[in-house]
């Protein structure tokens, strides 16, 4: 038996890249999980994390998502190694994101404090309004 899964919270470092295998979207991003430790007197640090997203959760990934925006995503690390044109063998972890989730800002989180992902269809409601987005162009 073996466990290889991961949840991070982060915010999109730029803008999802979006790339085509065959006919299946592969969109890939960062993101800036904040670390919690901070030593006195030092700046806020961040670890900043591969993400690669495929199919319907990529296609909705690059729609719904931008520089800035906070997101969760779950999924599972992937180590992927290649070589480069010059001959070396490159390598990187990513997060293969199976899910994820919306972060609702403070003034349309449902409990009224601090963030929280979406949990009713209503606090999405709220969430997507501005974007004059309809449920029914989610694909889940």
């Amino acid at each position: 038996m073996s466990l290889n899964r991961t949840a991070q919270m982060g915010r999109l470092v730029r803008d999802p890249e979006t790339r085509y295998v065959g006919e299946k979207a592969v969109v890939s991003f960062t993101i800036a999980v904040d670390r919690k430790y901070k030593p006195e007197g030092a700046k806020k640090t961040a670890d900043f994390l591969k993400c690669e997203a495929w199919g319907k959760t990529a296609e909705t990934i690059a729609k719904f998502f931008c520089k800035g925006k906070p997101i969760i995503v779950e999924g599972r690390l992937e180590q992927q190694e290649w070589t480069d044109k010059e001959g070396n063998k490159k390598d990187k972890t990513v997060i293969v994101v199976e899910s994820f989730d919306f972060v609702l800002s403070d003034s349309t989180a449902n409990n009224g404090g601090g963030r929280s992902s979406t949990s009713s269809r209503d606090a999405l409601d709220d969430e997507l309004a501005p974007l004059d987005v309809s449920l029914d162009d989610m694909p889940f």
